[in-house]
């Protein structure tokens, strides 16, 4: 049983966030919890002075605002919990007017996945931070997701790239009989995958059709490549979003092209 929180905003009902949830929970019996995120302003809709027609409209046009998105909240937690109830998976619901990057951070202490739409930054919190920070994995799903019909594990030959192949065994055990496929980016030709014995020997005994691949390239360039093609249906996984500045800015680069170039969901830890 995992415990699986997911991020949810006012804007938009995500349906593809919330199925994907829903469906791991169902596979894995776990409880989803969703953080709803409410970034509007704290608003003065106090009565303004009877000669102040700017700040009376400026005040009118601000309390429609926030009642259509706090309407439109409404909307997104009935459907969770119409959608979960009728899954039959259990679930709670964490409503505040402002969730921060803190509280978020915080939260995920105690979360075995955090899920959330691939493009879903907002005022309230970025996806960057939230990657750089959680305490968890956490699982960018896109819109044009499908049921997972193959995973690519993206390898560099760091311990944190390992790790992060790791965790996802561990949290995703029922894809286990996946087409699954490692990929290793070379400099040059004669370049090998670091350690492919150590991780062979580890990796079958995860991965029942797990294949290994060494690619000549620019690492960010072949992977995007090697995913594209039905990459509706696949998840791809790294690591190292933590670590030295120039580290990071690489694996943030390579993740915003996966995430803008292809259709896959983004499973991405660091230890």
């Amino acid at each position: 049983m995992k415990n699986i929180i997911i991020i949810l905003n006012e804007s938009h009902i995500p349906h593809h966030v919330i199925a994907t949830a829903i469906k791991i929970a169902r596979e894995s019996n776990s409880l989803i919890e969703a953080v709803f995120i409410n970034d509007m302003d704290v608003l003065n809709l106090s009565y303004p002075f009877f000669n102040d027609m700017a700040l009376i409209e400026e005040n009118v046009s601000a309390k429609v605002i926030a009642e259509q998105r706090m309407l439109l909240m409404e909307s997104i937690i009935r459907q969770f919990r119409d959608d979960c109830d009728a899954a039959k998976v259990d679930y709670k619901i964490n409503v505040e007017h402002e969730v921060s990057l803190s509280n978020l951070v915080a939260l995920s202490h105690f979360a075995d996945l955090v899920i959330a739409d691939n493009k879903s930054d907002s005022n309230g919190y970025s996806l960057q931070d939230i990657l750089a920070d959680a305490h968890c994995p956490v699982l960018l799903v896109d819109i044009n997701t499908q049921p997972v019909t193959n995973i690519h594990l993206a390898y560099d030959g760091s311990p944190a790239g390992m790790f992060a192949i790791k965790m996802f065994s561990y949290i995703f055990p029922e894809y286990q009989h996946l087409p699954t496929q490692l990929i290793y980016v070379a400099d040059k030709e004669e370049d090998k995958i670091p350690h492919l014995n150590e991780i062979r020997s580890w990796a079958l005994k995860h991965f029942i059709h797990i294949s290994f691949k060494a690619i000549v390239g620019n690492a960010k360039k072949e992977l995007v490549e090697n995913v594209r093609q039905h990459s509706e249906k696949a998840i791809v996984v790294m690591g190292a979003y933590s670590g030295s500045a120039i580290g990071r800015l690489f694996v943030k680069s390579t993740a915003d092209s996966i995430i803008n170039e292809t259709n896959a969901s983004l499973f991405i830890t660091h230890n």
